[in-house]
């Protein structure tokens, strides 16, 4: 019989699966060799009501992942890439399930 945290882990899999939601991307931390895993991407959309009382619309790509998936845990500031695109990981927001979204700032094309 299957635990909760086993159930979890097997829909986090589906999920982030390429055919399912998911998307390659590389995982590209300073210290230990990359890895390329797949996640569910999306942009968070916020509004923001400065001082100014002026409403503007930003968004923050993100990505969401199975932390099991990783050989080395991601950290703020690692690097990821996408589609020839380099994203710095700004915060780690783990869901208390075994998956976390890495809310990410979008660095630079490469080439």
């Amino acid at each position: 019989m299957m635990g909760w945290e086993d159930k979890v882990q097997n829909l986090l899999g589906h999920c982030t699966s390429y055919t399912t939601f998911g998307g390659d991307f590389t995982h590209l931390p300073e210290d230990w060799p990359e890895q390329t895993l797949k996640g569910v991407w999306s942009d968070t959309y916020l509004m923001v009501d400065p001082e100014t009382n002026m409403q503007i619309m930003t968004s923050d790509p993100n990505i969401g992942v199975r932390m099991s998936d990783f050989l080395h845990a991601p950290r703020k500031n690692d690097l990821l890439r996408r589609k020839g695109v380099d994203y710095r990981i700004r915060a780690i927001e783990p869901d208390g399930q075994g998956g976390s979204t890495l809310v990410l700032e979008k660095m630079k094309e490469c080439p």
